[in-house]
């Protein structure tokens, strides 16, 4: 079903508002780039401060001694009355309890790469719009998710997750939807009739333009882009290079705007400062939760699911403390991976407070689905062994009681109870499946669900157990084991199903010597 096209934004000029004049000129040629182009803007306000792992109030500063000035707070430190701009010393008096952090270029890079491969999953075409901001081509994304607010609404709502806050604006050119994301516009622009009203509209700031030159041009009376449109081009391009009309017709579509598309490292790695050291247990976990919804958009993006995971909690000094999680199947869901890493943090021993955290994808395995099922995210889930499956309650197990504390068992050829199984580790399984009940039709073959680690001696009165000094009822029985002479632990036994006076059901035998004891081997559910 085609989309409706959108009309221009009530709270910008309709598009008579950017006159024709200083557009085209008779004589000119504009290439124009594909009609299908659609792009979608994530553009991140305050993302100096949301690459932190922060408890509000808090703020990022830059500068060196007094001239140290806040470049990004939370709502918090906006609330206590800190503004861009102040210095340490007014933002500490408004708010004393203020958390400060330094700004780190190098930190944003990382993490807006990190968030375009997480934007892999919506569009292969993802690219960099440095300092806060990502371009995604969606014209073949818009069908999949079912129109364009659909798209939108499913982009925000996985951003929340990732701890970051987006402004999304949708138009045919990047730089038109990088310039309303900056304005704070929420566009939903589809065609490039529609596009010169609203963009025209703009102020000059949103183009990123130098400082000085929009300061020179506002002096002139110029401070929209319909302004600038109506000035001579070559005047234009005489006083202040070709750069601002080419970036403005690269915005209308009138020349090509080719950007080089973000490439995605083949393993995840992804780390997290803390805005302060921390030992808090659950405020690991939600650090961590952020890292894994990260690492859940690129898995998504390459149909892959993570099978072998570290986390490691830095701390001021090393050793950092390393935690590993094995899942028994590859898997991809956040917030399965976030119950086995909280169960593990729960249960860590910190030689320190934390500092930071660092999350890297040991062992990647595609994951193999069907069309239909890429449509929906939960049927993708329950496949990579999600809720309700036998693998999720064992991974979880795992994660909380240790891989050493629980494993699985398989049958070994033998009649003797005590070797006839052994432990085997689960992720070697190829697949992990609810077992099967056993029913055994002759009463007296009945096995136990749980066997002693050694059998247990009883007492005995005229040949009879007794359990506690009461008589046991031997309800079925004998079955005879006589095994184990070729390896010099022979056995000989009459098994027998057994029932205590308080209802309890034994599995007990008698020993075929000389000395005929009794002992209890195992108990019955």
């Amino acid at each position: 079903m085609p989309l409706a096209r959108r009309r221009p934004l009530s709270s910008v000029a309709p598009s008579s508002a950017l006159p024709a004049v200083g557009l085209v000129r008779a004589g000119e040629h504009h290439e124009r780039p594909p009609p299908s182009s659609l792009w979608l803007a994530l553009r991140f306000p305050g993302f100096a401060h949301q690459v932190f792992a922060a408890a509000p109030p808090f703020a990022v500063v830059e500068g060196e001694g007094a001239r140290r000035a806040v470049v990004a707070l939370d709502a918090a430190a906006a609330a206590r009355g800190v503004r861009l701009g102040h210095s340490v010393a007014a933002a500490l008096a408004l708010a004393p309890e203020l958390v400060l952090a330094p700004r780190d270029p190098g930190r944003e890079r990382a993490a807006l790469a990190r968030l375009a491969a997480w934007a892999q999953q919506f569009t292969p075409t993802v690219c960099l719009a440095p300092p806060d901001a990502l371009l995604l081509e969606v014209r073949g994304s818009v069908k999949l998710f079912g129109g364009v607010e659909p798209l939108a609404a499913r982009v925000a709502a996985l951003l929340g997750p990732l701890g970051y806050q987006a402004g999304l604006a949708l138009a045919p050119t990047p730089n038109a939807a990088l310039w309303f994301a900056r304005a704070g516009i929420p566009a939903r622009i589809e065609g490039l009739a529609e596009l010169a009203g609203p963009l025209g509209a703009l102020p000059l700031g949103v183009a990123g333009w130098a400082p000085q030159r929009l300061a020179e041009l506002e002096g002139l009376g110029v401070h929209a882009l319909r302004d600038l449109a109506r000035l001579p081009r070559d005047g234009l391009a005489r006083r202040y290079g070709a750069e601002l009309r080419a970036d403005l017709d690269r915005a209308l579509g009138r020349a090509p705007d080719p950007r080089p598309s973000f490439v995605a490292p083949l393993r995840f790695a992804g780390a997290l400062d803390l805005s302060h050291e921390t030992v808090s247990r659950d405020w690991l976990a939600h650090a961590a939760a952020r890292l894994t919804a990260e690492l859940a958009g690129g898995l998504a993006a390459r149909g892959a699911g993570v099978r072998r995971l570290r986390l490691e909690l830095r701390h001021r000094e090393p050793p950092h403390t390393e935690l590993l999680l094995g899942m028994l199947a590859p898997t991809r869901a956040a917030a399965h991976l976030d119950r086995l890493l909280g169960a593990r943090i729960e249960r860590v021993v910190l030689p320190a407070p934390v500092r930071g955290l660092a999350l890297e994808a040991l062992e990647v395995e595609v994951l193999g689905a069907t069309a239909l099922e890429l449509l929906f995210e939960k049927r993708t889930e329950r496949r990579a062994g999600q809720d309700g499956t036998p693998t999720a309650l064992i991974e979880a197990l795992r994660a909380r009681l240790g891989a050493d504390a629980v494993h699985g068992l398989a049958a070994v050829a033998d009649h003797r109870p005590e070797r006839a199984w052994r432990t085997r580790d689960l992720a070697a399984d190829e697949k992990i499946g609810v077992g099967h009940r056993i029913v055994f039709e002759d009463i007296s073959k009945a096995r136990p669900t749980w066997l002693l680690t050694e059998p247990r001696p009883l007492a005995a009165l005229r040949g009879v157990p007794r359990l506690r000094g009461r008589p046991l009822e031997l309800v079925a029985g004998p079955e005879r084991i006589e095994s184990g002479w070729w390896d010099g632990d022979d056995v000989a036994r009459d098994y027998y199903l057994a029932r205590a006076a308080d209802g309890t059901r034994l599995w007990v035998f008698r020993t075929r010597r000389r000395s005929a004891a009794w002992f209890v081997h195992g108990l019955f559910a």
